[in-house]
């Protein structure tokens, strides 16, 4: 089987809906790095942030792009913040084939919002 997909790209940018249906038409299974955090830390991500701040969250991407590394030919979508860091976005390079899901800025903000509760955009104006 070929290597994973990994779909990256600001919040809204379709990466969780594009990778469904990408996993689908490829017959492969699809994995978002977001619930990798939530299953293992039993909390939703909202909670993480409020509760132990975006440093534990980061580092908690960190182990999840190692986990990666053990997968083979899934389609993967990454949280929005994920490769923003350069050393985890040439370890998703290592892990597959990165797809940058672009999209204009007003669109990408205005579905973020809709998309539920996403702690980088508390106390954020869309400046």
């Amino acid at each position: 089987m070929a290597g994973n997909v990994i779909l990256v790209g600001f919040m809204g940018a379709g990466k969780s809906s594009v990778g469904r249906i990408l996993a689908r038409r490829l017959g492969r299974c699809f994995v978002e790095t977001d619930e990798m955090i939530t299953a293992t830390e039993g909390r939703p991500i909202p909670e993480i942030f409020a509760e132990q701040g975006e440093a534990h969250f980061r580092a908690l991407e960190d182990e999840v792009v190692r986990r990666l590394a053990l997968k083979r030919g899934d389609v993967i979508a990454t949280g929005g913040g994920l490769p923003c860091d350069d050393r985890r976005l040439e370890a998703l390079r290592v892990v597959g084939t990165v797809v940058w899901l672009a999209g204009d800025f007003a669109t990408l903000y205005e579905r973020a919002l809709r998309g539920g509760d996403r702690p980088m955009l508390h106390g954020r104006t869309r400046e």
